[in-house]
Order: C-alpha cells, then sequence, then structure tokens
C-alpha cells in the first residue's frame, strides 16, 4: 500500500478513535489541559503512537534526507491531526453531496 495512503487511513483512524472516545466519556469534550481541548491532546497522543508504530516519517514520505528521524515522526503525527479533519469535512461534503442529490431525484 502507498505510504500516502496508508498516512490518510491513520488520519482518519485518529478520527474515528477521537470520536469513540468523545463518545463513551462526554464529559472529556469541554474540558482543557493548560488551554489545550483535552480532544487535540488524545488525537495529538493517539496520532505519535501511530506515527512512531507505523515508521511513517514526514521527510521518508517525501524523500528528503534530514538527520533527526523523530522531527518526521512529530511532523507526520501533526499532520495526521489536522488530516483527519480534513477527512471529516470531505466525507461531511460526500454525504451532503449524497443527500442533496436524493431529493433532486426525490422531486
Amino acid at each position: 500500500m502507498d505510504t500516502i495512503t496508508v498516512w490518510l487511513f491513520l488520519s482518519f483512524t485518529v478520527e474515528r478513535i477521537v470520536e469513540l472516545l468523545l463518545t463513551l466519556f462526554p464529559r472529556l469534550d469541554k474540558k482543557q489541559v493548560v488551554g489545550v481541548d483535552i480532544p487535540v491532546i488524545l488525537a495529538l497522543a493517539l496520532a505519535l503512537v501511530l506515527s512512531f508504530g507505523a515508521h511513517l516519517n514526514f521527510f521518508e514520505i517525501f524523500d528528503i534526507d534530514f538527520q533527526w528521524p523523530a522531527v518526521g515522526n512529530f511532523l507526520t503525527a501533526s499532520f495526521m491531526v489536522g488530516g483527519s479533519s480534513l477527512i471529516h469535512d470531505v466525507l461531511g461534503w460526500v454525504n451532503a453531496s449524497k443527500e442533496n442529490s436524493r431529493a433532486a431525484n426525490g422531486k
């Protein structure tokens, strides 16, 4: 499987797991630690675990020679956190398009 595809899939996985955790523990959604929302901390922690565990390095993905590989893992994780919201937005757009299409065909 292509590395970027894995990266996007894991971004989606981060999104879904954080949503599941917030469903199980709804009080976490409104909490903050040092001014940072708990869902963001959960997403970043999970993205870091997946990034290091899957050996996803931002610099290796794009064939960039970089001295410190851990920086690439951190960058990958940070984009996974942001990428999961992007994927969520795209899925929302697709669902809205489907519903609009059904409504147009139903009239």
